[in-house]
């Protein structure tokens, strides 16, 4: 299981490799967006920041040093993010930041964003599977992947 001391420094490494490549005022969109979501838990909310990250976060390519590849590895054993862009970064820290103490809802919104996703979306949130609270809950969607 996924611990939730194993979640927060999954999401200091995604945040700290935004920092060295995106804007600041970017970066502060995307915080702003964390905290909004952390204080109203809104679907809306998620769905239309998930969809806006491209936007805001740009496309570029994750460029990781041997440092960043290390504690990648470190953090999470088999995690490979050398091949991520900066959206599927910033959209990976915002799933990671949602609360997950109720399993069920926390899944609840990942599906609904599966179900709802474009096929770019649907890259991140795959991506994203290896780091999500509560890995049991999905095993199917890591087999269809």
């Amino acid at each position: 299981m996924v611990s939730v001391a194993d979640n927060s420094q999954v999401r200091a490494l995604l945040y700290r490799w935004l920092t060295k490549q995106v804007p600041p005022e970017m970066l502060d969109w995307l915080s702003g967006k964390l905290e909004q979501l952390a204080k109203e838990h809104s679907e809306r909310l998620l769905f239309t920041t998930f969809s806006a990250v491209p936007r805001y976060i740009g496309k570029a390519d994750l460029q990781l040093d041997e440092d960043d590849v290390s504690a990648a590895e470190s953090a999470r054993s088999g995690w490979m993010p050398q091949q991520w862009s900066l959206d599927q970064v910033g959209r990976s820290l915002l799933l990671l930041s949602l609360s997950s103490e109720d399993s069920d809802l926390y899944h609840a919104r990942i599906e609904k964003l599966f179900g709802a996703a474009d096929v770019s979306e649907q890259i991140a949130l795959y991506q994203c599977l290896p780091l999500f609270p509560h890995p049991e809950r999905f095993v199917s969607r890591a087999a269809e992947g």
